[in-house]
């Protein structure tokens, strides 16, 4: 499937800027578990970095929110590897994990990113539109220098939602009605972007 624009207005999505200031591996973990204490179905994958490498690159991991298996998505690589190291066998295992949860239509879907590869028309860009069209809520992690990208793609301005557990909580609670309250067993995290649900 080739997408080029989604021109749906008010789409149900969270769009998280990535920068240096926020460790959204743990907010995304921590929303995942708070979301399920609300009894909400939630699927999809994290992504997050594991040890240096010797090229000055990290590992990448992607978790499974659902069954919680662990992928690696680089290609361990020298010293001296500059080209983009990622495993394609893996990339297809996370497309197959993603398209397996929408077919089951949670009530909140995770998705990575949307990088480099999204941005040029490939990588994970139709299961994103998949999600979209199918009405699901989506929360992503967007780079900020993808940014511009992602509203092209969208076809309009994107909801930045502040990078802390409790944001993603009160986000889903405007897209799917409130939840039972819950105590969130974390702190607040605090990042940048502009805020839309904080």
């Amino acid at each position: 499937m080739t997408v080029t624009a989604m021109r749906q207005p008010a789409l149900p999505i969270a769009t998280l800027l990535q920068d240096d200031r926020a460790d959204l591996p743990a907010v995304l973990t921590d929303a995942v578990a708070a979301l399920k204490a609300r009894d909400q179905c939630v699927g999809g994958v994290v992504q997050y970095w594991g040890r240096p490498l010797p090229n000055g690159r990290h590992e990448m991991f992607v978790t499974d929110v659902v069954s919680n298996e662990r992928m690696r998505l680089d290609t361990p690589g020298g010293a001296d590897a500059t080209a983009c190291s990622l495993d394609i066998t893996a990339f297809g295992r996370v497309s197959a994990v993603l398209r397996d949860h929408i077919a089951q239509a949670p009530d909140i879907l995770m998705i990575n990113r949307f990088g480099l590869r999204e941005a040029e028309g490939h990588g994970l860009r139709a299961e994103i539109a998949e999600a979209i069209m199918e009405g699901i809520p989506v929360v992503i992690v967007v780079p900020a220098r993808f940014f511009a990208a992602w509203e092209v793609f969208l076809g309009g301005a994107a909801h930045v939602v502040a990078p802390s557990a409790q944001a993603i909580l009160r986000w889903s609670d405007m897209v799917r009605g409130p939840s039972r309250a819950i105590t969130m067993p974390v702190g607040p995290r605090h990042g940048h972007g502009t805020s839309i649900y904080t």
